[in-house]
């Protein structure tokens, strides 16, 4: 069954002002970064790796602590001593939080820690101040989808089969 719609009801091709779009148009519209923070809020940068393939020797925090206003860096210890699960991922949970010392560096840009402080410079400067130390590459670092098929690297526990 065909149903009409009248020619008024119609929108389409016709032009229509966006809700927003006053407020926006008159500098009026509320974005997050305007609405000030509660007082004592603090703000956090990741450490992160800067090398890949090798293992994660060493993290010291030290200088980061030095930093006005940095609060604390957080890393896997202090996870652990809070009884929190390092365990990472929404359906299949292969991924870590915070990469502990002694484990193998997959990623450049892998999360080592956490710098937290009462500025978000402070956090950023903490962060990149925190010196990591790695142990030498071990292997070939898969880079291509050839890199994987040659070194036989297949995420196995993602394959489907429908029968």
């Amino acid at each position: 069954v065909k149903q009409s719609v009248p020619a008024e009801a119609s929108v389409i091709g016709k032009a229509m002002a966006h809700m927003s779009g006053p407020l926006h148009c008159t500098g009026e519209a509320l974005y997050t970064d305007d609405i000030p923070l509660p007082v004592g809020t603090l703000q956090a940068a990741l450490v992160l790796s800067t090398e890949c393939g090798g293992v994660l020797e060493s993290v010291d925090i030290s200088l980061a602590l030095t930093i006005p206003g940095v609060d604390g860096v957080y890393g896997y210890d202090e996870q652990v001593k809070l009884g929190g699960s390092n365990i990472l991922g929404p359906i299949i949970q292969d991924g870590i939080v915070f990469l502990p010392v002694g484990k193998k560096v997959r990623t450049v840009g892998q999360v080592i820690g956490i710098v937290v402080a009462e500025m978000l410079e402070s956090a950023v400067l903490g962060a990149r101040t925190v010196a990591v130390q790695y142990g030498p590459t071990e292997g070939k670092i898969i880079v291509t989808v050839d890199d994987a098929i040659e070194a036989g690297s297949f995420y196995e526990f993602s394959r489907h089969v429908f029968e």
